[in-house]
């Protein structure tokens, strides 16, 4: 079953990087980092958030979007430390290479499929 929102739902829309189609997607496009993400939901006070990750899917190489969710800025939070107690103390690194962020989206949705290149990350602001 699908749920629906009012249009009002939705306050503010915000994109790091850019969601492809089969045409313009650039396999060499550096996408956004989670350090990134983090920033935009600190600076416009984001606490809670429908989020959409684009680019290439790794289990049939579909192109646009890879996966979305309703999540809160905690959720944000929270994958990228469980990542860094896994790791043991390299979050920087972590946060700011952007070969990490198919991987910590796939862990923040809970996706069955790690995407392959996220290319972009589309922020909407729940009222």
């Amino acid at each position: 079953m699908t749920k629906t929102h009012p249009s009002n739902f939705f306050q503010e829309e915000y994109a790091l990087g850019y969601c492809p189609n089969q045409e313009d997607y650039d396999p060499n496009f550096v996408g956004p980092t989670w350090d990134e993400l983090l920033d935009l939901l600190k600076d416009e006070k984001i606490k809670e958030l429908y989020i959409l990750f684009c680019g290439k899917a790794h289990s049939d190489g579909t192109i646009g979007g890879t996966g979305f969710g309703l999540v809160t800025q905690r959720d944000v939070q929270h994958v990228l430390i469980e990542e860094w107690n896994k790791v043991g103390g390299k979050i920087k690194d972590i946060s700011t290479d952007p070969d990490y962020t198919p991987y910590l989206a796939e862990k923040l949705l809970g996706l069955n499929v790690i995407p392959e290149h996220v290319t972009g990350i589309v922020v909407r602001k729940v009222r």
